[in-house]
C-alpha cells in the first residue's frame, strides 16, 4: 500500500495554486499531480492508498472519490488537525496499514517507477526504510545520500549544512521511501517532524538499518515554478516514459584515468587532492545525459588492494570527480569500481582484496553488472577508454570500444559496425563519435505483472 503526503501548504508553488488550490490538484497537461501519481501507484499494483491532506483539503474529496472508482483502486483521505511536518501525521495511517510495508510519496512529485523493485531491495535488505535516490543536474543545492559500498546510508546532508570545504557525490533522496511497518514505534506522537531532517538522522543515530536504493528512472519536483514548468515539457515529449525500466538504453561507459581525468603517472590518483578533470570531461558527460544515454564509470582501483589509498579515500576521489561535472549540469548515473589485484607481495597490501576477480578489466563484470542494475542495453553501449584492457572488457561485454589513444584503434560492435579507424582525439569527441553511429531509441521490455509489482 501507500500513502502521499499532501497536507502542506505548498508554499514554493503559491505563484501557481494562488491559494485558491490544494498543491495536490495543482495540473500537469491538465491532470492533476495527485491523479498522475494515483495512476502510477495503480499501474504498479498498488490497490490501497492513504492521502494525508490538510491545507483546502474540501475539493479534494471529490477528485479522490472519482479517481478511486476509475481505477478500482481504495483511497482514503485523513485531513491534518495540524501541520506537523511530512512524517508528522503518518501515525493517523497505522490502522489503514495493518502491518504491511508502505510506499510514501510526497504529494508534489511526479514518478514513472518500477515500484515492484524498490519494495523487493528493500526487503532483500531487511531496511527499517529505503530511500529513493538519484544523481541530478543540481546536487550541490540539494540534500546528499551518503551511503557504503554495501548501500547502507551513513549521512544525510542536507543541502543547508554541506561543508565547503568537502566534496559530496550526487546522490539525491527523490521524496519516495519504503517503509517497514515497525517504523511507527519510531515515530513521535506531538509536534512536527520532518522524514528527511528529523526522522532519518535520529534513526540513523540509533544505528538503524536504513538503505538507499539507487534509480536512473524518472522523478520530478514540480512544487516550483521551475519543476512544474520543467515537467510539462518532459511530459508533452514522454520522457517519464523513456526513462521507465520498460525500455532499455544504450549507456556510455568511461574509464576513469586518463579519460575523465588527467592520469599522474606513478601510481594514479591516490588522494582527491591529485583529481584533476580533463578539459573535455563534463562536456562529453553532459552530451550523452541530454541524448538521453546512460553514463556509467567503470574503473580498475588495484591501488585498493596494494593498500596505497583507502575505500574513504577512493569515495572522496570520486565524489570530486561528480562535484566538478555537477558544476557543469552533468552526471554520471553510477560508478563501479574493481578494488582487486590478483599478485601479492606488495608492501601494506589488503589480503582479502588480492584476488583474481571477474570485474577487474579486462573482464566484463563491471559492464555486466551495470546491465542487472540499469535499464541498459548493452548491444547498443560503447565503453570509452585509453587502455588495451578496456578493449578487451569491451568485446567480451558485446559493446563498442572508442579509444581516445593514439596506437590504441577502435573496436566496433554490432550496433556499431562502422567506425573510423584512427582514435578520438579526447573524450568529447569519441562522445559525439558513439551518438552519431548509435541509435538512441529505446527498446521495450516485458513489463512485470501486477503480482510482481504488488508491494
Amino acid at each position: 500500500m501507500a500513502v502521499i503526503v499532501a497536507g502542506g501548504r505548498g508554499s514554493r508553488a503559491l505563484p501557481l495554486t494562488g491559494e485558491q488550490l490544494p498543491k495536490a490538484l495543482l495540473p500537469l497537461q491538465g491532470v492533476p499531480i495527485i491523479v498522475r501519481q494515483l495512476e502510477e501507484l495503480a499501474r504498479n499494483g498498488v490497490g490501497e492508498v492513504a492521502v494525508l491532506a490538510g491545507h483546502l483539503a474540501g475539493p479534494l474529496g471529490p477528485v479522490l472519490a472519482a479517481t478511486a472508482t476509475r481505477l478500482g483502486v481504495r483511497i482514503e483521505r485523513f485531513v491534518e488537525g495540524e501541520p506537523r511536518g511530512t512524517a508528522g501525521n503518518l501515525p493517523a495511517i497505522e490502522p489503514f496499514v495493518a502491518g504491511r510495508d508502505l510506499f510514501v510519496v510526497y504529494g508534489d512529485v511526479l514518478f514513472d517507477l518500477d515500484l515492484a523493485r524498490l519494495a523487493r531491495h528493500h526487503q532483500e535488505q531487511g531496511a527499517l526504510a529505503t530511500i529513493l535516490a538519484r544523481p541530478n543536474d543540481h546536487p550541490l543545492t540539494s540534500d546528499i545520500v551518503l551511503q557504503d559500498d554495501a548501500g547502507r546510508i551513513r549521512e544525510l546532508v542536507p543541502k543547508a549544512g554541506k561543508d565547503p570545504g568537502r566534496y559530496y557525490p550526487n546522490l539525491v533522496p527523490a521524496s519516495i521511501y519504503c517503509l517497514a511497518p515497525r517504523i511507527f514505534g519510531s515515530l513521535p506522537r506531538s509536534g512536527r517532524c520532518d522524514f528527511v531532517h528529523d526522522l532519518f538522522p535520529a534513526l540513523l543515530v540509533r544505528n538503524e538499518r536504513l538503505v538507499c536504493y539507487q534509480t536512473t528512472e524518472y522523478t520530478r519536483d514540480i512544487g516550483t515554478p521551475a519543476g512544474h514548468a520543467a515537467a510539462e515539457r518532459e511530459i508533452q515529449a514522454g520522457v517519464p516514459a523513456r526513462l521507465s525500466w520498460r525500455n532499455r538504453r544504450p549507456a556510455v561507459f568511461f574509464d576513469r584515468d586518463g579519460v575523465l581525468n588527467r592520469e599522474p603517472g606513478g601510481h594514479g590518483v591516490l588522494r582527491a587532492a591529485d583529481l584533476a578533470v580533463l578539459p573535455g570531461a563534463p562536456a562529453a558527460v553532459r552530451l550523452a545525459n541530454d541524448a538521453g544515454w546512460l553514463t556509467v564509470l567503470v574503473t580498475n582501483q588495484p591501488q585498493l588492494a596494494k593498500g596505497m589509498t583507502t575505500p574513504e579515500e577512493l569515495a572522496r576521489i570520486h565524489a570530486r570527480l561528480e562535484s566538478e561535472l555537477a558544476s557543469t549540469g552533468a552526471r554520471l548515473d553510477r560508478i563501479y569500481h574493481c578494488p582487486h589485484h590478483p599478485e601479492a607481495g606488495h608492501p601494506g597490501e589488503v589480503a582479502a582484496l588480492k584476488i583474481a576477480c571477474d570485474c577487474r578489466k579486462p573482464a566484463p563484470g563491471m559492464l555486466h553488472r551495470a546491465a542487472t542494475e540499469l535499464p541498459l542495453d548493452l548491444s547498443r553501449s560503447v565503453l570509452i577508454g585509453d587502455r588495451d584492457r578496456d578493449r578487451q572488457a569491451a568485446l567480451a561485454a558485446g559493446v563498442a570500444f572508442l579509444s581516445v589513444t593514439p596506437g590504441l584503434p577502435h573496436a566496433p560492435s554490432a550496433s556499431f559496425r562502422h567506425l573510423p579507424d584512427a582514435p578520438s582525439s579526447g573524450v568529447l569527441a569519441a562522445v559525439g563519435l558513439a551518438l552519431a553511429a548509435g541509435t538512441t531509441r529505446p527498446q521495450p521490455t516485458q513489463d512485470p505483472s501486477p503480482e510482481e509489482r504488488r508491494a
